[in-house]
């Protein structure tokens, strides 16, 4: 399980960038069909997040993921970089 560089701020990092790069889009633009797209990509990616990647990686690393969990937000990230305990 990797929890180094980007992963410390964020559980998904390339996915926050690519939402952050769509909302910067539509408030450049002002374009409903960005709004949409924007809200579409952003619905589809959580909804898998939690219902087919989350409950995996929980499954395969257990309490070290659920504390990652905890700790590190899915799509914001942190302001501080999380370290587990140990590092």
């Amino acid at each position: 399980m990797v929890v180094s560089g980007p992963y410390q701020y964020t559980r998904n990092p390339m996915i926050s960038g690519v939402v952050l790069i769509l909302l910067g889009e539509t408030v450049v633009f002002g374009s409903y069909p960005l709004i949409g797209w924007f809200v579409l990509f952003t619905t589809i990616n959580y909804t898998y997040f939690i219902v087919g990647e989350e409950p995996l990686l929980t499954k395969k690393f257990g309490e070290e993921y659920k504390e990652y969990k905890r700790n590190v937000p899915r799509l914001i990230p942190r302001k501080t970089p999380w370290k587990p305990n140990g590092q």
